[in-house]
């Protein structure tokens, strides 16, 4: 049983092509009769119970049911700028929040899990939040789950690793693309000998190769193992693929990844990232050790195959940076507001701006965590830092999902909105996922519409008027020629550039400028119909206006014409 379903697992993220899966180790109905025995029930979850399970497709199957998922988009989409939302659209927001509850509610009560906690983040708010059903199904005192109920996250443990990976990159300690074996003395078998060693960047985003799993018997209590044996025991084991072709998902990588960043530091895995990445963002009901303080507060997990049956908090051991961790919908809520933080608004206050956990990694490393490191042929799914990514059309949605003995996980990003779902289930029954399309539905489509409204008119600095005018440059034989005008009916400045050369005008660029009073810059807005052409950066520009010593107006526009240009009397 566990060969076949081992070797079926090898290819399970060849581009998305299995249909359906579960970890190796993981106890469910596909393998065995609801009507086991006890005694059987634990031998079985003995063997298969590291349960690290997590299928990318099925989240991108849930996620086609919502409605602006789509294979791609077929024209330019254009969103509003999320801005801060006014006590009136909040207000106007109630009616969407009632909708998702609702929806929520019919999805939870259809799943026959015993208890989920959900919410929705926009920006630096938990905007939302609710729990339903019960925390445990014998305990009739037991509370009703909330943002406050921890619940086993199992792969959304990922991230923190990630996370850990570029904060050490920022502080001069590692670089993402060091082979491993530079820290650590670490080989497998390459059947690829022109191959350089797996790096950090390969590990963190499911691309270095490695097998799913760990060699260390997937038995509960068994992958207890020194990182020496563990060495000595993936050096008897083969690369599945070489690096950098395809994502192979694995938790066997992440584990590497883990106690590599340990040999880095040269403390635990897990104090490390409680410290420095944990306890920065807030996350302080967040973390790795069951303690009996923790398990108090926490959501009994059950089994699928037995609904009645307690899921053991079993530790991961080895493979714990794979999937270890605990969190809550409150905690999960700060994670998403820190990612928010990393692109500044026009509409943002710089307090707003700076990112809520200081020290855990600078904003260049956080959007380049959030860039795919493989897109698939048809363009519509990714794999990034250790983000899952989905294109739904309308919006690039970043994702991670979870699943450990008796819990699920699912955490949805639309970073372009601002808007995060969170979802957190006590059983291993379901894909986590659809309570979150539930509330995507619903609430994105009327979010859209109020944020719209909020759109605040364009805004020009006080000196605007005077950037009216001509500019010339001299660039022997060429002249540059640039015509700032202002549209008194819309007040916007536009940007005409000509070059007059010898054999006669180059148009070179026309544009309206908007103008980002946090930054103090002006850009070229994107003409309309030029989508490719922007997302290849190629239709924004910046354009620099400078006020030279004798009082006089210059502009230039770096990048695609090096001449600075002076303002004509």
């Amino acid at each position: 049983l566990f060969t076949r379903n081992h070797r079926k697992n090898l290819g399970v993220t060849r581009a998305f092509r299995i249909t359906q899966r579960r970890e190796p180790w993981r106890f469910g109905h596909h393998y065995m009769s609801r009507f086991a025995s006890v005694f059987l029930l634990i031998a079985v979850c003995s063997l298969f119970a590291e349960a690290l399970w997590h299928d990318p497709l099925k989240t991108l199957n849930a996620l086609k049911k919502v409605p602006f998922f789509g294979s791609g988009p077929s024209s330019c989409t254009s969103h509003p700028v999320p801005v801060p939302l006014t006590a009136a659209a909040l207000s106007q927001l109630q009616p969407a929040l009632a909708k998702a509850d609702a929806a929520v509610n019919a999805a939870f009560t259809k799943s026959g899990v015993p208890g989920i906690a959900v919410g929705i983040v926009y920006n630096q708010t938990l905007l939302w939040s609710k729990g339903y059903g019960v925390t445990n199904l014998v305990n009739q005192s037991a509370p009703t789950p909330d943002s406050n109920t921890l619940y086993r996250i199992g792969s959304l443990s990922k991230i923190f690793a990630d996370l850990a990976t570029l904060q050490l990159r920022d502080r001069g300690m590692i670089e993402l693309d060091d082979p491993i074996a530079k820290y650590v003395d670490f080989s497998m078998q390459n059947p690829w000998p022109l191959e350089k060693g797996i790096t950090f960047r390969q590990l963190g985003s499911h691309m270095a190769g490695i097998p799913r799993s760990s060699p260390c018997n997937a038995i509960i209590g068994m992958c207890n193992f020194t990182t020496d044996d563990m060495f000595a025991r993936f050096a008897a084991e083969a690369y599945i693929q070489p690096p950098n072709i395809q994502p192979s998902y694995s938790n066997a990588g992440f584990a590497l990844l883990g106690h590599t960043l340990e040999a880095v530091v040269g403390e635990p895995y897990a104090d490390y990232v409680v410290a420095n990445v944990l306890k920065p963002l807030g996350m302080t009901s967040s973390g790795f050790d069951y303690t009996p303080d923790v398990v108090a507060r926490m959501a009994t997990g059950y089994i699928n195959s037995l609904p009645n049956a307690p899921a053991p908090l079993y530790d991961l051991g080895w493979e714990a940076p794979a999937g270890q961790m605990y969190s809550s919908v409150t905690d999960l809520a700060k994670l998403a507001s820190f990612m928010f933080s990393v692109d500044v608004t026009p509409y943002d206050t710089l307090d707003q701006a700076t990112p809520a956990g200081p020290d855990v990694v600078n904003r260049t490393s956080l959007r380049e965590g959030m860039l795919p490191t493989w897109v698939n042929d048809q363009g519509n799914a990714g794999f990034g830092l250790p983000w899952e990514m989905y294109n739904g059309g309308n919006f690039w949605l970043l994702t991670k999902g979870g699943d450990v003995l008796g819990y699920t996980a699912s955490f949805v990003t639309v970073p372009a909105a601002k808007l995060a779902f969170i979802a957190l289930v006590s059983s291993d029954a379901v894909d986590p996922t659809q309570f979150n399309t539930a509330a995507l539905n619903v609430f994105l489509p009327a979010f859209e519409a109020v944020l719209a409204e909020l759109q605040p008119a364009p805004t020009l600095p006080s000196y605007a008027s005077e950037l009216v005018a001509v500019y010339k440059g001299d660039v022997d034989p060429f002249t540059p020629i640039a015509n700032v005008t202002l549209n008194s009916q819309t007040g916007v400045l536009h940007l005409d550039l000509t070059v007059i050369a010898p054999f006669g005008l180059v148009p070179y660029l026309s544009a309206d400028l908007s103008y980002d009073p946090v930054r103090q810059l002006f850009m070229t807005n994107a003409p309309a119909g030029t989508c490719q052409d922007n997302q290849a950066g190629g239709a924004v520009q910046y354009v620099n206006f400078v006020r030279n010593s004798d009082g006089v107006w210059t502009v230039s526009v770096p990048g695609l014409l090096w001449v600075t240009m002076t303002q004509s009397p």
